[in-house]
């Protein structure tokens, strides 16, 4: 792709479903980071969104986020594990900080680096660009 040339690294949010853009840019993909919440509905149509990229050959690699992942909703994670078929990577708890920050136009990161969610976000960033000690400090302050 004409974005991989120019940049280390190329992040595409696609939307819900395969239509004909996602599966070209899923073709085009080295990581998938596949994102569900511990709801049956969810976790249902990730498996399906999984089968169909098994049968059309995508063979990216692929990471599970667990959002909301302190909900409780009847579920715990060991459950969406074994639906899914993978281990997840990274769990991300509810949390107020979330919205606040998108309200306030910060990263979360930043306003509230200690946070829980903060600190798996780090983490999760973590699994693509491993960085270490006063790097990894400064990184997140702007």
């Amino acid at each position: 792709m004409l974005l991989a040339q120019s940049f280390d690294y190329v992040v595409v949010d696609t939307p819900a479903g395969l239509d004909e853009l996602t599966l070209a840019a899923l073709e085009a993909a080295t990581d998938l980071l596949l994102v569900s919440s511990l709801d049956v509905t969810s976790i249902r149509s990730l498996r399906k969104a999984l089968d169909a990229l098994d049968h059309i050959r995508i063979k990216a690699d692929r990471r599970l986020v667990l959002n909301r992942s302190d909900s409780k909703v009847g579920l715990n994670p060991s459950d969406a594990e074994a639906a899914i078929g993978m281990k997840i990577s990274c769990s991300i708890p509810s949390s107020r900080e979330i919205p606040l920050s998108l309200n306030l136009g910060t990263q979360v990161v930043v306003s509230e680096p200690k946070s829980p969610v903060a600190r798996q976000l780090q983490q999760l960033s973590q699994l693509y660009s491993p960085i270490e000690g006063e790097v990894a400090r400064k990184r997140w302050r702007r």
